[in-house]
């Protein structure tokens, strides 16, 4: 059954000017995505074996598909895949390189969430992990306490979360300084200073969401930003509805209860504060590790179709005759075609 619904409960954010390209309305995106870093040795003494385990490594799920991986190492190391990648060295260098090359296509999905009660009765004993507080997505009586306050008596989950990912993106300012660009803040001190970047901005978010029993999960990966017209590192977050799944917020974007395809998931961990590459080596004297930053890179190499209309939307002028500088008032009329909440822009 067809539901008409308000805006309010459509939670449609209405962007009629935007003339930038966001791949908001692409089926999908092929993107080639390289990552590689290195490691220099110092001291004296000898090295037996290295190991260097990468975690940053997209994987197949339900908004991006792995069409190949292939990784590289100098000198030529033993390579494990699993969920993470692990270079083995044996033979002694004073440099070490590693990394990999891959292609990934990614969907444009649309999120159809029923309607879930609040709070939750019940949560998978495997679930419980996500509700934790962390050493970056804290919990204290601020966090709490406003966090009630922006639900207020919200009985619908998706509703909820929706007010506190609307007055988050509200309320912080996304501030690029070198004190929150270099070391992720925790989310109490985000909620007292009202500023972050998007890992302090995703943590803060997780941390009120899980203050009302509702999972949620840091992601961590690289998205297409309008800034600086190309990809760069981003961190985004991940709800759980009972029987849906988990379902993406990219709050520092504005996209809530979905995410365009340019985003590329690579680590999905419980805090932002988890390593992405960790080092294990056993030497022979007194041997320093060196480890370099991460480089990557990610191109589009073909974009998808174009999405058809999701909405029906038609538009009537409440007044007809205006006097010259007057504002027009209009009535949008929106249909909603599934018996679910969703989110997308128009």
């Amino acid at each position: 059954m067809k539901k008409l619904l308000t805006l309010l409960t459509l939670l449609i954010v209405i962007n009629f000017s935007s003339a930038q390209n966001n791949y908001n309305t692409n089926e999908e995106l092929t993107i080639d995505f390289d990552l590689n870093s290195e490691i220099e040795l110092s001291g004296s003494g000898t090295i037996n074996n290295l190991l260097a385990t990468v975690f940053l490594v997209p994987l197949t799920d339900d908004l991006q598909n792995v069409i190949s991986l292939l990784e590289t190492s100098t000198p030529t190391a033993e390579i494990e895949f699993d969920e993470n990648i692990k270079y083995i060295w044996t033979e002694e260098s004073e440099n070490y390189e590693f990394g990999y090359s891959s292609v990934i296509k990614t969907q444009n999905k649309l999120y159809k969430v029923p309607e879930v009660s609040f709070p939750y009765e019940n949560i998978p004993e495997e679930l419980n992990e996500y509700l934790q507080p962390q050493e970056i997505t804290d919990l204290n009586s601020d966090i709490i306490q406003k966090t009630s306050e922006i639900i207020e008596n919200e009985d619908q989950a998706y509703l909820a979360v929706h007010k506190i990912a609307d007055w988050i993106y509200t309320n912080i300012d996304y501030d690029l300084n070198t004190v929150t660009e270099t070391v992720a803040k925790k989310s109490s001190w985000v909620i007292e200073n009202r500023q972050g970047v998007c890992d302090e901005i995703t943590s803060l978010f997780i941390s009120m969401t899980r203050s009302i029993g509702i999972p949620a999960r840091f992601v961590s990966g690289m998205a297409y930003t309008n800034v600086y017209n190309n990809f760069g590192n981003h961190g985004w977050a991940e709800v759980y509805y009972p029987g849906y799944g988990w379902v993406p917020y990219d709050v520092t974007f504005d996209q809530f209860g979905w995410i365009d395809p340019s985003h590329i998931s690579l680590q999905k961990t419980l805090d932002a504060g988890e390593s992405s590459i960790t080092y294990r080596w056993e030497s022979n004297g007194n041997v320093d590790l060196d480890s370099k930053e991460i480089n990557t890179i990610a191109e589009i190499i073909s974009e998808g179709d174009k999405i058809d209309p999701i909405f029906e939307v038609s538009l009537k002028a409440i007044e007809n005759t205006v006097a010259p500088g007057s504002y027009v008032p209009i009535r949008a009329r929106i249909e909603n075609p599934f018996n679910g909440y969703i989110s997308n822009q128009i």
